[in-house]
């Protein structure tokens, strides 16, 4: 009688947790100016020490646990970049932050915008001159929870948008003015 031998392989498995949404990347960018005003075309305003730019990861304006944050964008500079621009709040938690375009401001351009970006988030966005565009994404006014203020006023320069999406959370008080 002939014995076979049989050959054994242990297979060892490692259950690994992700916990993406709990810190940011190593590539978000974080305006971090506290002072009123800020020019948001200053790499030194910003935790990575450069103006964001393709391709860029998530970029935040109102950090959670900063004090609001209030950005001016008004050089003829043009900025691109694809990731996301959140506006008060973001997927980390509550922030508040407004970012205005005024005076010369060239074009500035992201992936998405959020505004009002998180549960208890106020944010706002202002465009008195100069080009702000998402390129074919959203701009989404209100989201990822209730109680969340987004506000979008454009009093001169241009929009340029795939879809605007106003409210898309449960109890968040959103606007979106228009006026020349």
């Amino acid at each position: 009688m002939k014995k076979f031998q049989r050959n054994s392989v242990t297979v060892t498995f490692c259950a690994c947790i992700v916990l993406a949404n709990f810190a940011p990347s190593a590539s978000a960018a974080v305006f971090n100016n506290l002072t009123v005003g800020a020019d948001y075309a200053t790499g030194s305003n910003w935790d990575v020490a450069v103006v964001p730019v393709t391709p860029s990861g998530p970029v935040v304006i109102g950090f959670p646990g900063f004090t609001p944050v209030s950005p001016i964008y008004s050089t003829a500079t043009s900025y691109t970049a694809d990731g996301i621009l959140y506006v008060g709040g973001s997927p980390w938690g509550v922030g508040n932050g407004t970012l205005t375009l005024g005076g010369s401001a060239g074009t500035l351009s992201y992936g998405h915008l959020y505004i009002g970006a998180s549960a208890g988030s106020t944010g706002a966005v202002t465009v008195n001159a100069g080009t702000f565009t998402v390129g074919g994404g959203d701009i989404v006014l209100g989201t990822a929870g209730s109680g969340a203020t987004g506000t979008l006023t454009v009093g001169g320069g241009t929009v340029g948008v795939g879809r605007l999406i106003v409210g898309d959370a449960a109890n968040s008080t959103d606007t979106v003015t228009l006026s020349s």
